[in-house]
């Protein structure tokens, strides 16, 4: 993490006012580091992502899944998962759940599409601090995703993923998390062929 020190600048405050040199010093630089770490951003710049999850479990009941992530890295306070769904193992669109500071969750999933095919549903999760781009992917499945399917009767075709964070609405950034940049623009009027 980047450190706020203050640097030549400081000691030229601390050389020509003390007392706000020693008030710098010891209580305002030492209360923004601890306001930053308490909320897992740094001082300048950014976190370093954390390390990817160990392990994404799924276990299904009906249609309920129950996500569980195994996360044996060091972590700072302030971590946060994401779980991602998708019925396509590239996850082109995938469906975003934030779990917090949770490691698992009951997520009720759709047995069928509309025509009552069967759908088979991929997970992965990552995690991400306030402060930082997200970490790596970590599939059900290990290395490469393994599909799972409910075992229901409900028919429903999910609608088009929007995405989480700043990503953009359309869906097809998956793995943003909170966001992988700080501002996402509204968009700007649609203009007509030719203008």
């Amino acid at each position: 993490m980047p450190d706020l020190n203050g640097g030549e600048l400081l000691s030229e405050v601390e050389n020509t006012w003390p007392k706000l040199g020693v008030l710098l010093r010891q209580t305002i630089i030492p209360a923004i580091r601890t306001v930053a770490q308490n909320a897992a951003v740094a001082t300048s710049g950014e976190l370093s992502p954390p390390a990817r999850p160990g392990a994404v479990n799924v276990r299904v009941a009906g249609e309920i899944a129950h996500v569980t992530i195994n996360d044996p890295q060091e972590l700072q306070r302030g971590a946060q998962y994401h779980v991602e769904l998708s019925t396509d193992p590239q996850f082109s669109a995938p469906h975003v759940e934030h779990l917090g500071s949770s490691r698992g969750r009951f997520i009720t999933l759709p047995t069928n599409d509309d025509a009552g095919t069967k759908h088979t549903w991929y997970a992965r999760a990552y995690t991400q601090y306030q402060g930082s781009q997200p970490s790596g992917f970590t599939y059900h499945g290990g290395d490469s995703p393994a599909g799972f399917q409910m075992q229901g009767a409900t028919n429903m075709t999910p609608l088009a993923s929007t995405g989480s964070g700043t990503a953009s609405s359309n869906g097809q950034q998956g793995g943003s998390g909170l966001g992988k940049v700080l501002l996402r623009p509204a968009p700007g009027p649609k203009r007509a062929v030719g203008q």
